[in-house]
């Protein structure tokens, strides 16, 4: 979400990461499998609960952002501009 807002103004986006999450042999995102969290974690916290009883949610552990949108990468070892 953010990486689309900053492309619609033509504000450059930096990806901060650990290198371990970045793989260089992969082609795109579609390969990728998108962990699921429990719905409960968005849903309330301890006792609170802030969503109605019996309401669905999703909580994906991360997104993937298009890297095109994406002006630089930024690990530990360094910044890696386009293409990645």
């Amino acid at each position: 979400m953010h990486a689309v807002y900053a492309a619609r103004h033509c504000i450059p986006c930096y990806l901060a990461s650990p290198s371990s999450t970045v793989i260089l042999a992969l082609a795109g995102g579609d390969s990728i499998s998108i962990q699921a969290r429990s719905a409960s974690e968005v849903k309330g916290y301890g006792c609170e609960r802030w969503a109605p009883e019996g309401i669905a949610a999703g909580n994906p552990a991360f997104d993937l952002t298009p890297s095109e949108l994406i002006s630089a990468l930024i690990i530990e070892h360094g910044v890696a501009g386009t293409p990645f």
